[in-house]
């Protein structure tokens, strides 16, 4: 038995500290990877939602069968007319077999990736070549990680934590990082405001964060303090120069990059 320092991160304040993390020798790799864990928790959020919708439908189909089967019994014959007749719409209830299909298929998948990650698609994606399991791992073991809500971003990398999944992008493939603010409505009634950080990156696409104001404010003053070359702040002429000029954007950034 040893012991090494690794990273802890709070889930309270979004901090990182350090702690003594006792591990085993000859201990299982999978149980100690920030990756694996993500993969993990992705897939039981998975069966949790689909086994959720899946006992909702199955409730109206299940009485649609009933309804079915009392009419049978009282009038000898089914038709169309007494189906409707009695509230059983036969193409609404061929959707929901449909969607009955489709959650047990998603729920057989959550479990085939919860006991065998190589079939993820987030293990796909970060086995790629371009990307590195064992290097995210390592940077997680590390102090030199900060977490900003959903998302934590380490020297090298912005790992990003959905529901289903995580976003991952290398940090010398961000060129521009931004706040963005969505006013959201419902039938014309103001329902509050979300908040992305957005990352233009070197393929001139973006990476989209949702996470609270709080946390975009400090996750782009830490890129600004950390990466002094990434450009941050929003502005029309900037977006501009992003979608006209994007050769000189992007040559700016990389001419003004500081080895690390």
């Amino acid at each position: 038995m040893y012991q090494s320092r690794g990273l802890l991160i709070s889930e309270s304040t979004g901090y990182g500290i350090l702690f003594n993390k006792i591990e085993f020798t000859g201990g299982n790799k999978m149980g100690k990877s920030f990756v694996y864990g993500q993969i993990r928790r992705a897939s039981r959020n998975l069966i949790i939602v689909n086994c959720f919708i899946l006992f909702l439908v199955f409730k109206c189909v299940r009485k649609d069968i009933m309804t079915i089967i009392a009419v049978k019994e009282l009038v000898g014959s089914i038709s169309i007319y007494d189906l409707k007749y009695y509230g059983v719409q036969l193409p609404i209830m061929f959707v929901e077999i449909i969607i009955m299909a489709i959650n047990l298929w998603n729920i057989v998948r959550g479990i085939k990736c919860l006991f065998e990650p190589k079939y993820h698609k987030i293990y796909k994606l970060l086995s790629g070549g371009y990307y590195s399991i064992e290097a995210i791992d390592d940077e997680m073991s590390s102090n030199e990680g900060e977490r900003f809500g959903n998302t934590i971003i380490l020297p090298s990398w912005v790992i990003g934590k959905t529901y289903f999944g995580i976003t991952v992008v290398k940090v010398n493939d961000i060129l521009w990082v931004y706040k963005k603010t969505t006013k959201n409505y419902m039938n014309c009634i103001p329902m509050g405001k979300s908040f992305d950080l957005v990352m233009g990156l070197s393929n001139r696409g973006f990476m989209t964060v949702t996470m609270r104001q709080k946390y975009v404010d400090k996750a782009i003053n830490y890129i600004k303090d950390r990466y002094p070359w990434i450009i941050t702040g929003y502005s029309e002429e900037m977006n501009a120069t992003w979608e006209r000029r994007f050769y000189e954007f992007s040559s700016y950034v990389n001419s003004n990059r500081r080895p690390r």
